[in-house]
């Protein structure tokens, strides 16, 4: 019996046609020739459309294709041609591409849902998910946003450990100053020499001119502290101290408190009276900015928090309180893209917004020899590691596990950080000539694809033209010819006048696109030509391109490019002469 004859389809005459399409259209799915089941059942609609729907629906629905993702892209793509309507389809249609890493086509799905009902629940969480590059998804991407969601304001440290010693000083000042001078207090805050002297001496950066350049705010109405904490009046004591006198600690847990009683004013006040390094440094400054969102809300605010994040990705509060922030503005799109961002840097830091207490237990991990659990921590937050030293040792440690890849990786970053140390390339150096004596030996194993991948990871810490040649004869054995176009172009590559004329074809293709408007079109060219030589000329030029046709986001996308392939060349001259072969 025919799986259509499980669906009860009638195959009297007059419905041949229909049955034969159909079926067909079924073989042909089980057989993963998805474009001509599409023929098929598209086929059977014209013929019937109402019946044919409603059997190309069971299928869909069939588990013989529930894990077979072309197969439902097949299928869905006929019923959401037909019923453009039916939003259930499209949505799990965006499910199956992303499934796939078809993340853009996943996007047009979910839009497809959001434009036909902007309030349909999950094809929303969906779209987010999906910018924000998380697997979550339907009522599971529901369901951990939650606590982002319903949280009543910005996301902060445990306060509860704070309070006592806000507490403590409540209580000094009630005993000495008296119930009458505690009303006499609940005055606004008022700029005061101390704090401006403070902030003369807090380091010039971009981001505290920004923070100054806000325009001034009012205060917030005050409401009586959910701590029983009056912290105007606290605020006010504290200033009659001498700045010396002013404890980081009980300022943070002020400032701390403040932000959790929006009491911007005294929360910004009191937070720059801290002073901390690494993580806690970059907290101050979000914070800070924070306080700021507290007072008003206005756009300058989010763009500055927006351009914090850009400068620090991995801040996890800065992450999360910007979706708090387009929560407050009511854009709850670009705040679910935030708060699913913030979940996968949770992940990876096992839930805690800070990732020191994480590194301190890896290095205790290490030092006890358990190295690969030691990995196991450290290799997620590579990234996140700003110590060149301590990416060295991540590196040798990866070299030992034979995770040869994410070692070459972890040593480039150290070098990217500390340009003048030799140890990571003295560490690249020495991966490289492991990759190369480990190739030689599957060669001689007649592992020629193994072979083949160890010399192009060879070949990517530096290239040379023994090693090109070494590479192109052992793909010539594979019968590799794309990956033999490719060495021959790398081998040529390495001479300049080479190289200068792949720019000069580039540039001349880039102008010719400039000239017929496709602007996108240029700037890949205009990237290659970088790619070959960061030329500042070409650079330039690839910038007025952009200003002169409007192109933002065009010219934003070749200024990254172009400091990579900088960073790219400067690190390859000196792996010149680091490495031999």
């Amino acid at each position: 019996m025919s799986l259509l004859d499980t669906l009860g389809l009638s195959t009297n005459h007059s419905e041949e046609q229909l049955h034969h399409a159909l079926e067909e259209g079924v073989h042909l799915l089980e057989h993963h020739f998805y474009d001509r089941a599409m023929v098929e059942f598209n086929q059977a609609l014209a013929l019937s459309h109402e019946e044919a729907l409603a059997s190309i629906k069971e299928l869909f629905e069939d588990p013989q294709f529930a894990n077979d993702v072309e197969a439902l892209k097949s299928l869905g793509s006929n019923l959401l041609a037909k019923n453009p309507d039916d939003l259930d389809l499209a949505n799990q249609l965006g499910n199956a591409e992303r499934r796939q890493g078809n993340w853009q086509s996943a996007k047009r799905f979910y839009l497809h849902c959001l434009r036909h009902n902007p309030n349909v629940q999950f094809p929303a969480y969906n779209l987010a998910a999906t910018i924000a590059r998380t697997d979550h998804v339907d009522g599971a991407a529901v369901s951990a946003l939650q606590p982002f969601e319903q949280a009543p304001g910005f996301i902060l440290p445990d306060f509860e450990p704070l309070l006592p010693p806000l507490e403590e000083l409540q209580k000094q000042v009630l005993e000495k100053e008296g119930a009458a001078a505690a009303e006499a207090t609940h005055s606004a805050l008022e700029p005061d020499d101390d704090a401006a002297d403070f902030d003369a001496a807090i380091e010039e950066t971009v981001l505290a001119k920004a923070e100054r350049e806000l325009p001034p705010v009012g205060e917030t109405p005050h409401l009586e502290g959910g701590f029983g904490l009056d912290l105007p009046k606290l605020a006010h004591h504290i200033r009659q101290w001498p700045l010396k006198d002013r404890d980081p600690e009980l300022m943070w847990a002020l400032g701390i408190v403040a932000l959790a009683e929006e009491e911007g004013r005294i929360a910004h006040w009191a937070l720059e009276h801290v002073q901390y390094e690494d993580e806690m440094e970059r907290d101050l400054v979000c914070f800070r900015i924070l306080a700021q969102a507290v007072r008003r809300l206005s756009p300058r605010v989010i763009d500055v928090q927006l351009r914090y994040l850009h400068k620090h990705p991995s801040h996890r509060y800065s992450c999360v309180n910007l979706g708090v922030m387009y929560k407050k503005t009511g854009d709850l799109g670009k705040a679910r893209v935030y708060f699913f961002r913030t979940l996968k840097l949770l992940e990876i830091s096992k839930g805690s917004y800070h990732i020191t207490p994480l590194l301190e237990e890896a290095v205790k991990l290490e030092e006890e020899g358990s190295v690969q659990k030691a990995l196991e921590i450290y290799t997620p937050l590579v990234s996140e590691i700003h110590d060149p030293g301590t990416l060295v040792r991540i590196a040798k440690m990866l070299t030992t596990t034979n995770e040869l890849e994410q070692a070459k990786t972890t040593y480039l970053r150290a070098h990217v950080l500390d340009s003048d140390a030799p140890e990571p390339l003295e560490g690249l150096k020495s991966l490289r000539s492991l990759l190369v004596h480990k190739a030689g030996v599957a060669l001689k194993d007649g592992e020629a694809a193994k072979t083949a991948l160890l010399l192009d990871e060879a070949i990517s810490i530096h290239a040379s033209d023994q090693l090109i040649e070494h590479a192109l004869n052992v793909y010539k054995d594979l019968g590799n010819t794309k990956r033999i176009r490719e060495l021959e172009a790398m081998r040529r590559m390495l001479d300049n006048t080479e190289k200068q004329k792949q720019v000069q074809r580039e540039l001349e293709e880039a102008e010719k696109h400039v000239s017929d408007g496709i602007i996108e079109e240029a700037m890949h060219c205009f990237k290659l030509a970088l790619s070959f030589i960061p030329d500042q000329q070409v650079f330039k030029r690839a910038l007025e391109v952009c200003e002169a046709n409007g192109r933002k986001d065009l010219a934003e996308g070749v200024t990254g490019w172009f400091r990579k392939q900088v960073e790219a060349a400067e690190i390859n001259q000196r792996l010149e002469k680091a490495v031999v072969d």
